[in-house]
C-alpha cells in the first residue's frame, strides 16, 4: 500500500462535519491486492495516527469500540502496542470464525 496526502473539500457530508471546509486526508493506492490487508492497514493508520498526535489525539470511546466489537483494540493502541501485536490478538477468534464458515461463503 502506498499512502499520498492529499487535501479535499468535503460537499454535504452525511454528518455535516466539515462541510465547505478544506481538510487533509490520505489516500490509499494498493499497490498488491492479493497481499492487501484492509484490517492491517487501518490499524498502522490508527497506530501512526495516534503516535504523531500525541496528547492532542481523543476517542470518542464507545462509538469506536462499538466499530471496533472490542474496547481491546483501542486500548492495545494506547499502551503502544505495535501493529502485528494489535492484529495478533484477533487471528485466534478469526481462525475460530473461518472454520465456522467454512463452505458457507458466497465469495472465499
Amino acid at each position: 500500500v502506498r499512502f499520498e496526502a492529499v487535501r479535499f473539500t468535503p460537499e454535504s457530508p452525511g454528518d455535516g462535519a466539515f462541510d465547505g471546509v478544506e481538510v487533509g486526508g490520505v489516500r490509499l493506492h494498493v499497490t498488491d491486492a492479493r497481499s492487501y490487508d484492509p484490517a492491517r492497514t487501518g490499524v498502522a493508520l490508527l497506530v501512526e495516527m495516534r503516535r504523531l498526535s500525541g496528547e492532542d489525539w481523543s476517542w470518542r470511546e464507545s462509538h469506536f469500540d462499538r466499530l471496533a466489537g472490542t474496547s481491546a483494540l483501542r486500548t492495545g493502541i494506547e499502551a503502544g502496542f505495535d501493529v502485528d501485536s494489535l492484529v495478533e490478538g484477533w487471528q485466534a477468534g478469526l481462525r475460530t470464525f473461518e472454520a465456522q464458515v467454512e463452505g458457507l461463503l458466497l465469495y472465499p
